[in-house]
């Protein structure tokens, strides 16, 4: 049977997000990572792990994790919800996966994380390319294939099987070029998730889907992290970089997203929806016309348009 990569977010305390029906949003980049996967390593089995959606506790969890047997399991959690993804790589380590780390936590934290024994990698910045030349690295068992890997750490001699010159020393590559074209990626594997579990219950968001319009922001708010995650390096520090979707790839995932799962509220995840003053306007053009009458909610910033004229 081919390897499985395993994404999965562990259980956690409940985080009522307006309520505890809708406390737990589907984990997109999951998804968007999963789909990459699937399309380009077709001898890879892919899935998704949801412990909180599915009320799954760790005695489950690590039933499961022995019934899967997956090659690589692949984390990523918010810094509140930090000890659980640690905890779960324990466990995915002594089940005998190597265990991916990324987001925007462990991405920015990768000495630390890597420290602790239980991380074999961490992704910077967005993931999609960086998981795909990943675990043909992986796979092939050397520090120097994984030295070729834009975009992650590791510690030599801790990740694969060639031990290199100074063991335990934390390799850094260099930066990962952003994707440029962001309709260029496969839709999101939504069928890899529990579709039918995230708002289900829930009044503020019935049928609750993420869905993202962009990657990145104009402006660099120093309380915000998610420009950082998915902004641009310019020698050895990052400035943010927006990217957006066309409306016709948007269109696309709606129509996906409410004829094919039923979906009746977006929750955009985007860091600034309105940061491109044209393409939400054209994006409810489209669905207008198509008939598409959908909950929706997104951050915004009030200032956006003055800044962009």
């Amino acid at each position: 049977m081919n390897e499985l990569f395993l994404f999965v977010r562990p259980p956690r305390p409940l985080w009522p997000f307006n309520s505890p029906a809708s406390a737990f949003w589907p984990p997109l980049a999951f998804a968007s990572m999963a789909a990459m996967l699937r399309e380009q390593l077709r001898n890879l089995r892919v899935e998704i792990l949801d412990a909180p959606a599915l009320e799954m506790g760790w005695r489950t969890l690590a039933t499961e994790l022995r019934r899967r047997e997956p090659a690589y399991v692949g984390i990523g959690e918010e810094a509140v919800s930090c000890v659980e993804g640690l905890r779960l790589a324990r466990l995915a380590k002594a089940h005998g996966a190597k265990v991916i780390a990324g987001g925007c936590f462990f991405g920015h934290v990768a000495p630390q994380a890597l420290a602790t024994g239980l991380v074999d990698v961490v992704v910077h910045g967005e993931g999609e390319v960086t998981v795909v030349e990943l675990v043909q690295a992986l796979r092939e068992g050397s520090a120097q294939g994984l030295a070729k890997v834009q975009g992650i750490s590791f510690r030599a001699g801790a990740a694969a099987a060639t031990v290199a010159p100074v063991a335990g020393e934390i390799v850094t590559t260099p930066p990962r070029q952003l994707v440029s074209d962001l309709d260029a990626l496969p839709l999101p594997a939504y069928d890899l998730l529990p579709v039918e579990r995230y708002g289900a219950r829930s009044v503020n968001h019935p049928r609750l889907a993420t869905i993202e319009l962009s990657r990145g922001c104009f402006g660099s708010c120093d309380f915000c992290v998610l420009w950082r995650q998915m902004g641009r390096f310019a020698g050895d520090r990052v400035v943010p970089q927006l990217r957006v979707k066309s409306p016709e790839r948007l269109l696309e995932e709606v129509r996906l997203l409410v004829r094919r799962y039923q979906r009746r509220y977006l929750g955009w995840v985007d860091p600034c929806f309105n940061a491109d003053p044209r393409v939400p306007g054209q994006l409810a053009e489209l669905l207008l016309r198509d008939g598409i009458h959908v909950g929706q909610s997104a951050w915004v910033n009030a200032v956006a348009q003055q800044q962009l004229r």
